[in-house]
Parts: structure tokens; sequence; C-alpha cells
């Protein structure tokens, strides 16, 4: 999988309103243990050749994690 690199995103929270996080690709070590999605099996199970997992991170905080995967046009060239 390519490397997307980090973005700066605007979010909304409840209690500061406008604020920065940042979305970047997330590693082994950020999978939340104590999330009721079991983050750590999702990884292990992640397909990297044609999935990634990314991260929302504030305040040095994983907010959220997000799986996608990226699917080659219909008759486009395979790059291997």
């Amino acid at each position: 999988m390519v490397d997307i690199g980090s973005y700066q995103v605007q979010i909304r929270t409840k209690t500061d309103g406008e604020q920065e996080a940042i979305l970047s690709p997330a590693t082994a070590i950020d999978m939340p243990t104590n999330w009721t999605c079991s983050w750590p099996d999702i990884w292990q199970n992640t397909e990297f050749d044609l999935e990634n997992i990314i991260k929302l991170e504030y305040q040095q905080q994983v907010w959220g994690l997000m799986r996608y995967t990226l699917y080659p046009y219909p008759g486009s060239i395979e790059i291997q």
C-alpha cells in the first residue's frame, strides 16, 4: 500500500468547538484493546497490498480508526 502521508482536518467537539485533528496511517501499536471492536484482529486480517488502516488523532489520542480498500478500475493495468 502506498503511504498516504498525514493530513490536518477540522473536527468539531461538543466542549471545544472547531479543532484540528490529524488523519494518518495507523500502526499495530495504535490498535486499541479496550474498544468493543477487536481492532487487533482486524489489523491481523488486513491485506495490506490493497487495504490500509488510518487513524483520527486528537490531543495525542486515537479517536477513530478506518479500514479501507482500494480496488483497481476494471480493465486498468495492474502494477506489481
